[in-house]
């Protein structure tokens, strides 16, 4: 039993630390400190560069909504002139005949 108690006495005993410890810590606290404001950057622009792809989206679906818009807009306009035309030729038709002898 002595030979574990000299054992765990000299385990717990207070030794001073190296003399490069506290410089040892202080550079583990500037990696970490470094590391942090990293994650922090990362996760800026993360969500920058989510915020803008967010934004384009919207302005792509906006700009797909108008150019569709104007199609239908545009065909609208092809099926009245051809309402008109075929308007006109059965009004044609109807006055030959309504004429005929």
């Amino acid at each position: 039993m002595d030979h574990l108690e000299e054992e765990l006495r000299a385990a717990l005993s207070r030794t001073d630390p190296s003399p490069f410890f506290e410089a040892k810590v202080l550079a583990a606290a500037d990696r970490q400190s470094r590391a942090r404001k990293t994650a922090l950057r990362l996760r800026w622009f993360t969500a920058i560069v989510a915020m803008a792809l967010v934004v384009m989206g919207v302005f792509w679906q906006h700009q797909r909504a108008v150019q569709e818009r104007a199609r239908g807009e545009a065909a609208k306009a092809r099926l009245m002139l051809a309402l008109r035309l075929t308007g006109a030729k059965l009004d044609e038709i109807r006055e030959k005949v309504d004429h005929r002898p």
